[in-house]
């Protein structure tokens, strides 16, 4: 897997984290569909879905996926001893225990004037568990006016992403379109060195990208990248991973005319960056966001 790959699917996990937040759990699991099965977040966050939805025999399923890689998930493990309880009639259901899912940092929301952003810190990477549905009623096949109109939905979505993404697309930009999203990661680095303070380069790559969103009904999530120093933290993201989001998302809103609450900032690990290497040039790169687009 590359480091592009596995920043990816954090990015997936991290929305479909924020979809189960908001209660749309069905939308989470279309969205950690075609991902990585084998990835422990990915099948984490699937169980805990299923296990919030009452549906127990795939929660353990997913659960017991992730114990094939990391036999000492703890997360995993309580869930899979509690499922194996609650199906013998030794438990009743109830919340299951809350873990982090995704090595995104802090999550942040940038909120307030754009001249001076509040931050508003979450650590809650995780959806937050609710006791299962009290109805044992088997569900029935959705009528065919629903399927119809979720197949018109998805149609619709595919075109949005098709136009938007040619839209973002510009010289010094590497742009991919995702089933329901956009990532882009610029091609130099951003910040001077050993902070997250933007370059004039980077302000002006950022702003003339910011543009390109003027206008758009979306929502911007921005990763701030760091990069592992000596003494420091291996993973789990970073402060100066954190205030770089902040302030390329600063800098996005002013730039697109965006209200600021249409963005969102995090950490990206930084066991996984964006351009692999311990060069100059690769440390230089990765003082860097990734920018994911989700139209709304």
């Amino acid at each position: 897997m590359t480091a592009h790959t596995s920043l990816a699917i954090e990015f997936a996990v991290a929305e479909a984290a924020d979809l189960a937040r908001a209660g749309d759990h069905r939308a989470a699991l279309r969205t950690l569909d075609g991902l990585d099965s084998g990835h422990p977040a990915v099948s984490d966050l699937r169980a805990r879905i299923h296990a919030q939805l009452g549906e127990f025999a795939e929660a353990d399923a997913a659960w017991r996926r992730v114990l094939v890689t990391d036999s000492e998930h703890a997360g995993a493990v309580a869930g899979t001893r509690l499922i194996a309880q609650i199906t013998a009639g030794k438990q009743r259901p109830r919340p299951f225990p809350a873990g982090a899912v995704v090595a995104a940092g802090a999550a942040v929301v940038v909120v307030g004037a754009v001249a001076a952003v509040t931050v508003y810190a979450s650590t809650d990477s995780a959806p937050p568990a609710a006791a299962p549905p009290s109805s044992s009623e088997p569900s029935t096949p959705a009528p065919r006016s629903t399927r119809a109109a979720e197949t018109s939905a998805t149609d619709q979505l595919r075109g949005r992403l098709d136009t938007l993404a040619a839209r973002l697309a510009m010289p010094g930009v590497h742009v991919e379109r995702r089933e329901r999203d956009i990532t882009v990661l610029f091609d130099r680095g951003l910040f001077l060195p050993d902070g997250a303070q933007l370059s004039p380069a980077g302000r002006r790559d950022l702003t003339q990208w910011g543009n390109s969103l003027a206008g758009q009904a979306v929502r911007v999530s921005v990763y701030g990248h760091g990069v592992v120093v000596s003494g420091g933290p291996t993973s789990g993201g970073s402060a100066v991973a954190v205030s770089r989001a902040a302030a390329a998302a600063n800098a996005l809103a002013a730039a697109s005319g965006l209200p600021p609450t249409s963005f969102t900032a995090a950490a990206a690990d930084q066991s996984a960056p964006p351009f692999p290497g311990a060069d100059q040039d690769s440390r230089a790169r990765n003082r860097t966001v990734t920018v994911v687009v989700s139209p709304l």
